[in-house]
Formats: structure tokens, C-alpha cells, sequence
């Protein structure tokens, strides 16, 4: 659709990343009304023939249109469950240079979700030990009970 519109060829992919949007640029898309984004909003399932606006689309646009540029960063991708995640979790956690990060669980097998699980909540308390103002605050434990409730697992995607 950029080459169609613009002349232009994206030769980048900005997947898993943050990037700010404007929503005149996601306006000026529908308002054209272009097929391809017609159908996916009208998908009830995802497709491979989806178009995605927001993760791919809106930016490529906007750098087509001047309203946009790109950015050097510095990144970190962890796939929970394969091999290198612990390696990637420890320098991540132990204070690596990045800007962000993606913890992302797509293909995590039913065999290493449970390996998974116990590294990422090793590494979320050694990285974030303190809860967030976002967070919810922790039920006040009964007199009736000596033990406190576990902090929950983060759940991984089945």
C-alpha cells in the first residue's frame, strides 16, 4: 500500500517495538478507503491476509508522508522457552544498555512453560522488586492464616 500510494518500498520492520502513532495518519488512511484495510477490520479472525495498521502500516505511512522518521535504539528480544532465554533474562536483569525490551512467549512449547514461568518470575522480581503505582496492592493477609499467599506466576499464553 506504501509503494502503491507513494512510491515508496518499506525495507524495515519496526515488530515488537514501541512507536507513537498519530491518530490524523490512521484518519487519513481509513478516510481513503482502501480495500485491504476495509477487509481486516472486517475479519472475525486473523488472517494472513490482514493488513496491520497499527504494528506495521501507521509508521511506513507517516515516514512516506513527512509526519515521521526513523530512530536508532537499542533493543533486546527474548523468546521465553528456548534455549538462550536464561542467558538473555541474566543480562537484562543484571542492568544491559537497552532502551527496551520484548519478553514475547509465541511458540513456547507446553514442555518449557514451566522452566519459562520460574525464570521470568526470577527475573521480574530481581528486576522490578518493587510493585508499581500501577499495580494492584496486595490482599492484607488474615490473622487466621500464618502463611502469606504466594506471589501469582505470570501466565504464559496457551
Amino acid at each position: 500500500m506504501v509503494r502503491r500510494f507513494h512510491g515508496r518500498y518499506p525495507t524495515h520492520k519496526s515488530l515488537h517495538t514501541p512507536h507513537p502513532q498519530l491518530l490524523s495518519v490512521m484518519r487519513e488512511m481509513e478516510d481513503l478507503g482502501i480495500a485491504e484495510l476495509e477487509r481486516t477490520s472486517y475479519s472475525r479472525f486473523r488472517s494472513v491476509a490482514d493488513v496491520a495498521p497499527a504494528s506495521t502500516l501507521h509508521h511506513h505511512w507517516a515516514i512516506a508522508t513527512g509526519r515521521a522518521v526513523p530512530a536508532d535504539y537499542r533493543f533486546r528480544y527474548v523468546q521465553l522457552g528456548t534455549p538462550d532465554m536464561r542467558r538473555r533474562l541474566a543480562r537484562l536483569a543484571a542492568g544491559e544498555d537497552v532502551d527496551f525490551f520484548c519478553l514475547n512467549d509465541v511458540d513456547t512449547t507446553e514442555a518449557a512453560r514451566p522452566g519459562a514461568r520460574s525464570a521470568l518470575q526470577g527475573f521480574l522480581e530481581q528486576k522490578y522488586p518493587f510493585p508499581s503505582r500501577f499495580e494492584a496492592a496486595p490482599r492484607p493477609v488474615s490473622p487466621l492464616t500464618a502463611a502469606r499467599p504466594p506471589r501469582p506466576e505470570p501466565q504464559l499464553r496457551d
